[in-house]
């Protein structure tokens, strides 16, 4: 409404939603696969297609930041992905936005699974990690159709998304204790309200179960740490 109504459009002489109330925006707790489930997801995989789950879901990169890396983004001294790229709809750009543009740490593992994928998928013209046959990168609404979708089949999993892979990434790095700041900066948030806003309710349980666990380890001290309900205090 703002731009019809700038200098250079002038398509409307007010904004008919100034006097609109809005509307409350629900929250939504995100989708996120429990380890049983990832475990399940990656034996269903056939190679390369393992390779590019396993990366999906212990990076957290968004669909088009993974199908876009290249070989020189990798740093396996330091087990570092520099995400400095992305492609959508077999464009390349820059990440979604400017904190898009990152650097994820990676476990050893992972970084040695990506060495041993190399030597049977060696680089060619472009240097893309995941390729196709001419050496361009794989598109990602193509690889969820055809690669991903029936993997998800075999593992006998519900319908599940690749962002679902981003927020079990983030359920992964909450449940082992990792802060709000670090894990935003991981995904490449833009600002920690909005890893806030997506899993707050994550953080809170980890909390809990945090205590609880503490709560254990004190001498002479029974019993769990409960969340406090909302006008209990000094009952």
């Amino acid at each position: 409404m703002r731009w019809a109504r700038s200098r250079g459009q002038r398509y409307l002489a007010h904004d008919p939603l100034a006097e609109v109330e809005r509307l409350p925006r629900k929250k939504v707790e995100r989708d996120f696969l429990e380890p049983a489930e990832i475990k399940s997801l990656l034996k269903a995989a056939e190679a390369p297609d393992d390779t590019i789950l396993y990366l999906a879901v212990y990076s957290g990169l968004r669909r088009g930041e993974l199908f876009a890396l290249q070989w020189g983004d990798l740093d396996e001294d330091t087990c570092q992905l520099r995400v400095r790229r992305s492609i959508y709809q077999g464009a390349i750009t820059r990440p979604k936005t400017e904190h898009s543009e990152r650097t994820v740490n990676l476990p050893t593992r992972i970084v040695n699974l990506l060495a041993d994928y190399r030597e049977s998928y060696p680089a060619l013209e472009g240097d893309f990690i995941f390729w196709t046959k001419s050496g361009t990168p794989i598109d990602p609404d193509t690889w969820y159709k055809r690669r991903f979708i029936p993997t998800v089949k075999r593992a006998k999993l519900r319908p599940i998304g690749l962002h679902t892979l981003r927020h079990t990434y983030a359920s992964l790095l909450i449940n082992q204790g990792e802060s709000i700041k670090y894990v935003s900066k991981q995904l490449g948030h833009a600002s920690i309200q909005i890893t806030a806003d997506l899993y707050g309710h994550l953080f809170k349980e980890t909390s809990v179960s945090a205590m609880n666990r503490r709560s254990m380890r004190i001498p002479g001290a029974s019993g769990n740490v409960v969340p406090m309900a909302t006008g209990t205090a000094g009952k």
